[in-house]
C-alpha cells in the first residue's frame, strides 16, 4: 500500500576525498536503492549557509539525502536486504563502510502526514527543512494547525512550491551515531528562490495568535536551507 514516506539521511563526508566520495554516492550508492521496488526518487542536498537569519542549525551535518518511497515496508523488500548484506561485506576502506560510520550520521523513515496526496519531485533547486518535537498531548492540535492554517499561508509566498509535514515512524528503528540526531517531526518546503524565505509574506505566515501559541509548544526546533546537488528518478 502506498502511504507516502521518505528516508532521510543526514551526514558529513567520511573522507578528505570529498569530490570522489560525492561522485561515488551519486553513481553507485543512491542508484542501488532506486533499483528496489517502492523507491520513487532520490535527491541530495548540501547546506546553503546562513540564508535565513532566523534559522538555527547547530551541529547539523553538511549533506542531506531524501529518498521518496511508497511506504516504510520498502526496506523489508528482498532486493533491499540483499543490497544491504552485500554492502556490509565490503572492506573497511570502502566508501560504503566509511559512509555507514561517518560523523553525525542520522537515518530515519518518516511518514507523510500532510498533504494526503501523492508527491511528485519538482525541478526546484532549494529545500527548507524544519525539524522539531511536539508534546504528545499537543500533536493533534499541531497537525490541524499546520494543515489548515500554516501551510496554506506559507503557500501564498511566491517561490515556495510545496509544503509537507512528516512524523518519524516507529516501524523501522532510526539510526543515529557519532553525534547524529533526528527529530520526531519534519516540515519540508520545495523552494524556487531562497530569497522567498526572507519575504514578508513568508514571515507573516507564522505570526497569528494561534501560530504563536503552537510554536510555543514546539521544542528542539532547527531549520536548514539546502541547495540540491543531485537528483535521480527510477528508470
Amino acid at each position: 500500500m502506498k502511504q507516502n514516506a521518505i528516508i532521510i539521511v543526514k551526514l558529513d563526508s567520511p573522507t578528505s576525498r570529498e569530490s570522489e566520495w560525492n561522485s561515488w554516492y551519486n553513481t553507485t550508492h543512491a542508484p542501488a536503492r532506486l533499483a528496489v521496488p517502492g523507491f520513487n526518487g532520490v535527491r541530495r542536498f548540501m547546506q546553503l549557509g546562513n540564508t535565513m537569519p532566523q534559522c538555527t542549525s547547530p551541529g547539523e551535518p553538511k549533506y542531506l539525502t531524501v529518498y521518496e518511497i511508497d511506504s516504510p515496508n520498502v526496506v523489508n523488500h528482498e532486493a533491499y536486504i540483499n543490497n544491504k548484506n552485500r554492502e556490509i561485506a565490503l572492506p573497511p576502506d570502502s566508501f560504503e563502510f566509511l559512509t555507514n560510520n561517518t560523523s553525525r550520521l542520522a537515518r530515519g523513515i518518516y511518514k507523510q502526514k500532510f498533504p494526503e496526496v501523492k508527491y511528485q519531485i519538482p525541478p526546484t533547486q532549494f529545500l527548507l527543512v524544519e525539524s522539531y518535537n511536539v508534546p504528545g498531548n499537543r500533536q493533534q492540535e499541531f497537525n490541524a494547525w499546520i494543515g489548515s492554517e500554516y501551510f496554506p499561508a506559507v503557500l501564498k509566498t511566491p517561490g515556495i512550491i510545496n509544503c509537507r509535514s512528516f512524523k518519524l515512524t516507529g516501524e523501522v528503528p532510526p539510526r543515529t551515531i557519532n553525534g547524529g540526531s533526528l527529530s520526531e517531526f519534519l516540515a519540508i518546503y520545495d523552494v524556487e528562490d531562497p530569497e522567498a524565505l526572507n519575504s514578508e509574506i513568508f514571515k507573516a505566515a507564522g505570526t497569528s495568535p494561534r501560530s504563536q501559541w503552537v510554536n510555543s509548544q514546539i521544542t528542539n526546533k532547527t531549520c536548514v536551507v539546502y541547495k540540491r546537488i543531485f537528483c535521480k528518478l527510477p528508470h
